[in-house]
């Protein structure tokens, strides 16, 4: 019976001792037991406070990203016909080639550029790069992540000012590699049967393997028409 009544009394005490510690007095302010060093808190305890001082400390994980070029002011102009690929090592978009022209009445108008642009989302800053492949458009182009790099593929090119009607279009075969590490132009050379000149391919790069393989695309030399690939 002793031992009951001893029990209910510590039980008791140790219900005081919580609600003094997260109540408030009737004066509205908190007793000493809700304020620290740290400062005071709503009810907690000496330990809230230091997670919170914690929670406060600089990150030493937090990702900063490659440094960003800087701001010129230069920005590709209106484009189409242009291919390109994301560069996760300095976390930028790369772009390449293009036609800067509308089509009218649904005849294109051919202006092709040789112009490389890297695009830094994290930065917002457009970087213009060293030009490369001559003027084209319409390539297949992946991300190479063993050797950091862009490999471009195929392209058509027509003059400026030809006649759509009777100036075909010139297709190429060309493979190109862009090292995104100098920003670098390269045209490869390349054994055995290789594929033929043609636009509008798909592409994707095998890690793996270490190589890109191309499908498909479009072997007319005109724009009125359309002659499918299917091979790989």
């Amino acid at each position: 019976m002793t031992r009951r009544i001893l029990f209910v009394a510590v039980a008791a005490l140790a219900a005081g001792c919580s609600s003094d510690t997260t109540g408030t007095t009737v004066g509205g302010g908190t007793d000493s037991a809700d304020t620290t060093e740290g400062g005071t808190t709503e009810g907690g305890t000496d330990s809230d406070v230091v997670a919170s001082d914690d929670a406060t400390a600089p990150d030493e994980d937090v990702h900063e990203g490659p440094e960003c070029p800087p701001q010129t002011g230069e920005r590709p102009g209106a484009i189409s016909e242009h291919r390109g690929v994301f560069d996760p090592v300095k976390e930028r978009l790369i772009f390449a080639t293009g036609n800067p022209e509308f089509p009218i009445e649904c005849i294109g108008k051919n202006s092709y550029l040789a112009d490389t642009w890297a695009y830094w989302p994290r930065c917002g800053v457009w970087e213009k790069l060293p030009e490369g492949p001559a003027p084209r458009g319409r390539t297949a182009t992946v991300y190479a992540d063993d050797l950091h790099a862009m490999v471009m593929v195929g392209g058509r090119f027509r003059e400026k000012g030809a006649d759509p009607f009777t100036t075909p279009y010139t297709l190429n075969n060309e493979t190109w590699l862009l090292e995104l590490t100098t920003d670098t132009w390269t045209q490869l050379a390349t054994s055995g049967e290789a594929p033929s000149p043609r636009v509008n391919s798909a592409a994707v790069y095998d890690s793996a393997a270490k190589r890109m393989l191309l499908f498909g695309g479009n072997s007319s030399t005109s724009g009125a028409s359309y002659i499918p690939l299917q091979d790989t």
